[in-house]
């Protein structure tokens, strides 16, 4: 029990930046690293042996369902919390005690439905809530991806038990051709199934750029279009800026290889136009509300410094090849 992890294949997800209670205020001094180690990998075997996606208990919270992100940002609040007066057995009993109910979440998740049936599901975020602060917070993050891609999500797959027609089908073949879902669907759909859509778009593309913009293939078509980077930023900013109510701004590229700037309002998506987006803002006031309230301008200029141009390239490679 007091071994150190011996190797890799021990399978345990282990992130290397976690910084072990050792090294914090007030932490035992006999709870070394390798010590907590082998309770943090305890901790990911109980939550895997719960069948759900889990990246280790204090990795920052990734699952698929939204409750058992609570569950694991619950666990971790109280190790932070309590891991101050303990002894090392009331650290160690207290790490297995909240892994075990942190698996146990999982399950309950599972049992009470949690995780909507159907043919579509919450995609993980990819990265912790708090990995574009300052940018965009991490409540935010979590109330955005846990509860409202979560509802679409679950609304969509509700609306299609409705149409046996449409299973199977991909989600952009269902958007790119509305007038084929049933009428009395059909709103629903559009609605939910643009929600799922866009932000399923939307979270791959989010990483902190440290000031950089695009670059390559793309930086030079945006030229082109646009004028330079800063006309790009000027016409999008004002396209993001304008979108009366809730809505995106999109830059999106055309059948025949042509850059565009465009909105949509509430969940609709280019591609039920027949354009295919490559770079979105989400400007619902519950993308950005709780840190930025009503200035949406200064929101979309902290935007700016999220946006993976990487990502970006890659798409408008796929799209105009």
């Amino acid at each position: 029990m007091h071994s150190s992890p011996r190797t890799a294949s021990d399978r345990c997800s282990i992130n290397s930046d976690f910084q072990p209670p050792v090294a914090q205020a007030g932490a035992t001094k006999d709870l070394t690293r390798s010590r907590f180690e082998v309770w943090c990998c305890y901790a990911s075997a109980i939550s895997r042996a719960a069948d759900r996606r889990v990246v280790g208990p204090f990795h920052g919270p990734t699952q698929v369902i939204p409750s058992v992100n609570r569950w694991h940002t619950h666990l971790r609040y109280q190790m932070n919390k309590t891991l101050d007066p303990l002894t090392r057995r009331e650290a160690i009993r207290r790490t297995a005690l909240l892994a075990a109910v942190a698996a146990f979440g999982s399950r309950l998740a599972v049992a009470s439905g949690a995780e909507s049936p159907g043919a579509f599901a919450l995609p993980p975020l990819g990265y912790a809530f708090d990995a574009l602060e300052p940018y965009i917070d991490a409540q935010t993050m979590q109330i955005h991806h846990d509860k409202h891609h979560a509802a679409y999500v679950a609304n969509l797959n509700k609306a299609l038990t409705e149409a046996p027609s449409l299973s199977g089908k991909p989600l952009e073949s269902i958007l790119r051709d509305l007038d084929a879902v049933p009428e009395p669907i059909r709103t629903a759909v559009r609605n939910n199934g643009g929600g799922h859509a866009n932000h399923s778009f939307f979270w791959p593309q989010l990483k902190r750029n440290q000031g950089h913009g695009p670059s390559g293939e793309l930086a030079r078509a945006i030229d082109s279009r646009f004028g330079d980077f800063a006309g790009f930023q000027r016409q999008f900013t004002e396209a993001a800026t304008k979108q009366f109510g809730s809505g995106w701004a999109w830059l999106t590229i055309s059948a025949d290889k042509q850059l565009a700037i465009e909105s949509t309002p509430n969940q609709d998506t280019p591609l039920s136009k027949g354009r295919t987006p490559l770079f979105g803002i989400d400007v619902w006031e519950h993308a950005y509300y709780l840190k930025y309230q009503n200035r949406r301008p200064e929101y979309i200029a902290a935007f700016y410094n999220v946006v993976d141009w990487g990502v970006v390239a890659d798409r408008f490679q796929k799209a105009a090849g």
